[in-house]
Order: C-alpha cells, then sequence, then structure tokens
C-alpha cells in the first residue's frame, strides 16, 4: 500500500528525497507534474540507485525534476528498481545537478524512446521539402543517415506519434523507433512528448470497479497503478496493455470477467487498440 502521498511545490521533489534519505527508504518516489510529464525516483537503504523522467534519465531526470513546482507525489515501499545506474546519497545527487551547466541542459535518454514517443524535426518547419542533396548539405558531411531515418525525418510534425505514422505508413513501430535513435543521435530531431490515454478512460475505468466491488474498487484500481509505477492522469497508451494484464492478475475472480467485459468496452471507446484482436485469455 501507499506510505506517503501529498502535493508538489517548489522545491518539494529536493525536500521529499532528502526525508526518504534520512529514513533510510526503499522503494519508489513518483512524481506527476502537469499531467503529462512523470518521474521516478528509486531507493535503496536510502540512496539514490535509478532516476528516470522521460525522456531523461540519471542526473538530467533529477535536474527536470527539480523544476516542477506543481503535481503530486506518491511513495511506494519495497518497489525494486528496474535497473541500478548509481548508488548515490542524495545531498551529493543534488550538489552535482546544482553544479551542471544549464547551457548543458539534459539530454533525451534514447533507451526511453517508445511508440508513444512524438518528435519534431531539428531542422524546422518546411525541412521535409528538402532534396536529399540539400538535406546533407544541411546536416553536414559527417552525418550519414540509413534511408528509413531520412524518411522518419521527412514525416516528423512535432504532434503524430511514432506509433501513429508508422500506422499511416504501414510499416513496423520497431523500424521507426529505431529510426528515431538515429536521429536524435545525430540532432535531427527533438523530442516533444509522450502521447497519454484521455483521462476520462481512467474515470471510467475506476467507475466500473466502484460500480461492482463499492469502495475496495477505487483501491484496486490505484494498487494497480502504483504497482506499475504509473499515474492515472498520464498514462502512456503503449501502458494500456499493461495495466490491463496486472488488472486482470489483482481484480477479484467471482467479478473479474464481467469488469474485464466493461473494461474492453471502455477500451474501444476511447480508441486505446480495439481488445477484439487481442487473445487475454480471461477465465
Amino acid at each position: 500500500m501507499t506510505s506517503l502521498t501529498g502535493q508538489v511545490e517548489a522545491g518539494t521533489v529536493g525536500n521529499l528525497m532528502q526525508y526518504l534519505a534520512l529514513s533510510r527508504a526503499d522503494g519508489r518516489l513518483t512524481v506527476l507534474h502537469r499531467g503529462a510529464m512523470q518521474g521516478n525516483v528509486y531507493f535503496e537503504r536510502g540512496l539514490v540507485v535509478c532516476i528516470e523522467a522521460k525522456p531523461f534519465r540519471d542526473l538530467a531526470a533529477l535536474s527536470a525534476m527539480l523544476g516542477w513546482n506543481s503535481g503530486s507525489f506518491v511513495f511506494k515501499r519495497d518497489v525494486p528498481a528496474p535497473r541500478r545506474t548509481m548508488e548515490m546519497q542524495v545531498d551529493l545527487l543534488l550538489l552535482q545537478v546544482s553544479r551542471r551547466p544549464a547551457a548543458s541542459g539534459a539530454e533525451p535518454a534514447h533507451l526511453q524512446l517508445g511508440k508513444d514517443a512524438v518528435l519534431a524535426p531539428a531542422q524546422g518547419e518546411g525541412a521535409y521539402r528538402l532534396s536529399d542533396d540539400q538535406f546533407y548539405a544541411q546536416a553536414g558531411e559527417e552525418v550519414l543517415l540509413s534511408l528509413g531515418a531520412l524518411h522518419l525525418w521527412r514525416k516528423l510534425d512535432g504532434a503524430s506519434s511514432l506509433a501513429q505514422l508508422a500506422a499511416a505508413s504501414g510499416r513496423d513501430v520497431r523500424e521507426l523507433v529505431a529510426a528515431a535513435h538515429e536521429l536524435l543521435d545525430h540532432d535531427l530531431a527533438s523530442y516533444v512528448s509522450l502521447r497519454v490515454a484521455d483521462p476520462r478512460f481512467v474515470q471510467e475505468l475506476r467507475r466500473e470497479a466502484v460500480d461492482l466491488l463499492g469502495p475496495v474498487g477505487e483501491v484496486v484500481i490505484d494498487d494497480a497503478f502504483i504497482e506499475l509505477g504509473l499515474v492515472a492522469e498520464s498514462l502512456p497508451v503503449s501502458a494500456v496493455e499493461e495495466l490491463y494484464a496486472e488488472l486482470s492478475r489483482s481484480f477479484p475472480w467471482r467479478l473479474r470477467t464481467e469488469f474485464m467485459r466493461r473494461a474492453d468496452a471502455l477500451r474501444i471507446m476511447y480508441s486505446l487498440e480495439a481488445p477484439a484482436t487481442k487473445n487475454r485469455g480471461v477465465r
């Protein structure tokens, strides 16, 4: 169960981290900012072992999170880190972040790039009209892109996710993600955002759970989000299937089939990959 929750104000993230360090905490601190930005800080015995705030990681992620002056937070005990990229004291981390040159900024964590990422071409509007020769003349002789990356660069509009671009072009989304890595590596694209589900989807999902289980239904939904390190107000579209799998495991079995039937209807209503194409195997 949740052990610590609250609202974010200026200075909250740093103060929370210091408190958790003094408490020798083990678990995950999740911070939500402006509905579509989320960061996770993982602690082991009060030491920070991993920080993620897509598309940033580690110091870059912490630098971004320390600038968040609104939103909410939740600390979940005994949640292991997905990876261990450090083992540092909070005070030292905060000192290192304070010394980061402002101009260097936070670099995209390319390993976190997924199908719901939205990118924009770094060359600006109209760049897609350049011929191949003109493109390489502007990008520099040291740049050598695959044909797939060049095609993706022409399609980036700063609004469509990689999954949407893949569907429109009939290409495998994994190819576009790989091509996006190339563009980011060469500073030919910039990260814009993640595509998240309509917040009303989760509200309706919670309402159906409460209808079947009473107040316990809300607890089941909230615990599923906490277990997965997700925040209801900014559910990535790519995480919907993972959320459904977790709810299928955790929902009381006597009402599980009925709840998943209602959840599937909501999924179709909000255009979140029609489950009819999938065999979830709920029993």
